[in-house]
């Protein structure tokens, strides 16, 4: 099997009820307009899956030469959720965010 053309990517996103473009999809995601442009040049698990969501299939269905026979990336890059944070963002809700000590 043979990855999807960009242009069928772009099309089954627009074929949706939801009609959604990928800086639609992106920005509905909290992600910057151009975000999931970038799974179209290279792999970025994360955002294949929402963009395979969107679509309604897998993310392997689109790009079978990213994932192995078990679904798993093989990109090298982990499947994470959601953007990263920064080092001052708690771990965990209401964790309390310790403050340098700067006496």
């Amino acid at each position: 099997m043979t990855d999807w053309h960009r242009a069928d990517i772009v099309a089954a996103l627009r074929k949706t009820p939801e009609k959604w473009s990928l800086s639609r999809l992106s920005i509905h995601h909290g992600y910057i307009r151009t975000a999931l442009g970038n799974c179209l040049r290279g792999p970025w698990p994360h955002g294949q899956r929402l963009i395979a969501e969107a679509i309604g299939v897998k993310p392997w269905e689109i790009w079978p030469s990213r994932y192995d026979g078990n679904g798993q990336p093989i990109s090298g890059r982990k499947e994470v959720g959601g953007r990263r944070g920064n080092s001052t963002t708690p771990e965990k809700p209401g964790t309390p965010i310790e403050q340098p000590n700067n006496a």
